[in-house]
């Protein structure tokens, strides 16, 4: 990127980054923290991490969210995974699958994007069997 005069053209970039309220700070300082694997993490969410048996679904983080959320899961061998994502009437609202994931804990990134703020479900099922589910609110 280039400067023109005294100002940057990085100064629009970043703006994003800067949070408008508390709330809006609690809700990003706890995203960027869920994405740290291991010892980066605060103590709750690592013992959540470590703790997590195959088949199950951590809670997503951050919980509630407005844009991005993160779905976790852990797996004890390679398997083909499907993240089903229901609203509260039972219609499914967006279904992602990955193939021959590898053993241990894994993720997807799931986006609020076209949603309205509501309480949602997520399933999971590894190799065609239901598994494990979980409830996520939506904030706008």
């Amino acid at each position: 990127m280039e400067k023109s005069g005294n100002k940057s053209s990085y100064a629009g970039i970043m703006t994003e980054h800067k949070p408008k309220s508390k709330g809006q700070f609690d809700v990003k300082r706890d995203y960027l923290l869920s994405l740290l694997p291991g010892k980066g993490v605060c103590k709750p969410i690592y013992q959540s991490f470590t703790s997590l048996n195959p088949g199950e679904l951590l809670q997503n983080l951050p919980n509630p969210f407005s844009k991005k959320t993160q779905i976790w899961y852990k797996l004890d061998e390679v398997s083909n995974v499907i993240i089903k994502v229901y609203n509260y009437t039972g219609k499914l609202i967006n279904s992602t699958s990955r193939y021959n994931e590898p053993e241990g804990t894994n993720n997807i990134d799931f986006s609020a994007d076209g949603l309205s703020a509501g309480i949602y479900f997520y399933t999971l099922q590894i190799n065609g069997k239901l598994c494990d589910s979980k409830k996520m609110t939506v904030i706008k």
